[in-house]
């Protein structure tokens, strides 16, 4: 049975489709023990119901890599 949700601020869609790259991107940059690999996966899986899931990782890698040269 679905559940109901509610967009509660508006933008809940938005933040989602940001959040997942970085949450997977941080994953990726584990050491490997720590890895969940299994919500790793099913972040991808749930990226891509947003569209271009690559887009959305290479855009939080850049970032992420822009933050680390400063």
């Amino acid at each position: 049975m679905p559940i109901e949700t509610t967009n509660i601020t508006g933008r809940d869609d938005h933040i989602i489709r940001k959040a997942l790259p970085y949450a997977i991107e941080t994953i990726d940059r584990l050491p490997s023990r720590w890895r969940e690999e299994s919500d790793r996966e099913d972040m991808t899986t749930l990226l891509g119901v947003y569209g271009d899931a690559d887009a959305h990782r290479l855009n939080a890698r850049q970032h992420l890599a822009g933050r680390e040269e400063s």
